[in-house]
């Protein structure tokens, strides 16, 4: 905020702290959104006006966020912290969690979400993610007879959660049709029952509940069955055995 505070802050500014990412989502026109409502909701003649452009507001604030998301980068630490609790376990095997760490990467890359360079080169022993997070002290790890166990202490799970919660709102729909899908359904029915989900928490994940359900419905289908983890008969898709 001042020369002398850059010079102070010359030692750090030595350092690499990693990548940034910068990316942007297809602009809104308020002009066209609001059309030919534009003097209705600056005189708010009426309280019918006033509640008109309330309802405008939130629509579009709505919409500016869930483009933001759609906009968000995925990085390592993030996939790495959805992985760890997505387990009931705080310790996982070093190969439990890159594979699921490339479970969610595949997740992602359904829905299209930008994932960054560095991630997609590091697939599929995801070793520099891992180094990264022991780095952080965000995990740690330990020795075993049958192989490294990668833990994180009760302690960091807040920190995990923040990391995590960057990319939540792409890992909510396929984890709604996880939930049904161990009960089984249609596909009908499974696609009723995430559109209640999309809706219910919308204003906490603000997900596209439209591209989710007109696009993405039949691809998490598709990589569960190609998981094994789902069966398809007779029109139903419950969950398998694995």
């Amino acid at each position: 905020e001042s020369m002398l505070g850059l010079v102070r802050a010359r030692k750090v500014l030595r350092r690499r702290w990693g990548s940034a990412h910068i990316s942007f989502g297809e602009p809104i026109s308020l002009a066209e959104a609001i059309g030919d409502r534009r003097t209705r909701f600056t005189l708010e003649a009426t309280e019918a006006d006033a509640a008109e452009k309330r309802h405008f507001v939130e629509d579009l604030a709505q919409r500016v966020v869930e483009r933001i998301n759609a906009a968000t980068f995925a990085n390592a630490t993030a996939v790495g912290a959805c992985a760890f609790l997505g387990e009931t376990r705080r310790g996982l095997f070093r190969h439990e969690l890159t594979q699921r760490m490339q479970e969610v990467v595949d997740l992602l890359r359904l829905e299209d979400a930008r994932v960054t360079p560095a991630l997609l080169r590091d697939q599929p022993e995801y070793d520099d993610a891992i180094a990264t997070l022991l780095r952080s002290d965000l995990i740690e790890s330990q020795p075993d007879p049958r192989g490294e166990i990668l833990y994180y202490e009760q302690g960091k799970r807040r920190v995990l959660d923040l990391y995590r919660n960057g990319i939540l709102h792409f890992m909510a729909a396929p984890s709604f049709l996880a939930r049904r899908l161990l009960v089984g359904a249609t596909q009908d029915e499974l696609r009723e029952d995430l559109r209640f989900w999309l809706d219910f928490f919308h204003n906490e994940l603000f997900t596209n509940r439209p591209l989710v359900l007109a696009a993405h419905v039949a691809a998490y289908l598709d990589y569960f069955e190609r998981l094994e983890v789902v069966e398809h008969h007779d029109g139903r898709w419950p969950a398998s055995e694995k």
